[in-house]
C-alpha cells in the first residue's frame, strides 16, 4: 500500500515510510536501558551492604584477636 501526500503546490510525495515505529522502538530501548540501570543500581547497593557487613565482622574479630594477644 502506497501513501502519497500532495503539498499545496501540487507536488506529490511518497509517505509510505513509517518513522513512528522507529521512534517508538528507540523510546522502548531507552526505557529498557533505564530499567536495567535501576536494577543494576539496586544490586550494587545490596552488594555494598553485604561487603560492608562482612568487613565489619572481620574488623571486630581482628580487634578481639589483638586484645586477646595483648593479654598473654
Amino acid at each position: 500500500m502506497s501513501y502519497t501526500y500532495v503539498d499545496p503546490l501540487g507536488d506529490t510525495h511518497d509517505i509510505s515510510y513509517n518513522y513512528i515505529n522507529k521512534m517508538l522502538s528507540k523510546l522502548q530501548t531507552k526505557r529498557a536501558k533505564i530499567k536495567d540501570y535501576e536494577k543494576k543500581y539496586e544490586v550494587d547497593k545490596i552488594q555494598l551492604v553485604i561487603w560492608s557487613a562482612i568487613c565489619v565482622v572481620f574488623i571486630l574479630a581482628f580487634l578481639i584477636f589483638l586484645r586477646n594477644v595483648k593479654d598473654f
